[in-house]
């Protein structure tokens, strides 16, 4: 998925938790798509245990269950799919407002 994206220069911003593990594979998305973008969110939302994929129109949002696993897809529970406006503007409206506050924590 990230090659197709990548590939198309689709703009795209990921927050994660910071996880020396995975720095490694951040850098070489980084380096390989310029138009990925990711920030560490702040260690106190420890809960973050969910993948959200919206275009401001549709969302998908998978439970991740086991951080362990080596595959993607191993990781990943249920999933839910919301095709919903509204729904999808307040999800983007959270996710840049954590955007800017971890733009903040960076500065």
């Amino acid at each position: 998925m990230i090659d197709r994206i990548g590939a198309k220069g689709i703009r795209v911003r990921v927050l994660t938790l910071p996880d020396q593990e995975n720095s490694f594979e951040i850098r070489k998305i980084k380096s390989k798509y310029p138009n990925i973008y990711f920030r560490d969110l702040e260690q106190a939302i420890t809960s973050f245990n969910r993948i959200m994929v919206f275009d401001k129109e549709n969302i998908v949002i998978w439970e991740v269950t086991d951080d362990d696993q080596l595959k993607f897809t191993e990781a990943l529970g249920k999933a839910i799919f919301i095709d919903g406006l509204k729904t999808s503007e307040t999800i983007a409206s959270i996710f840049d407002s954590l955007w800017t506050q971890s733009e903040i924590i960076i500065d």
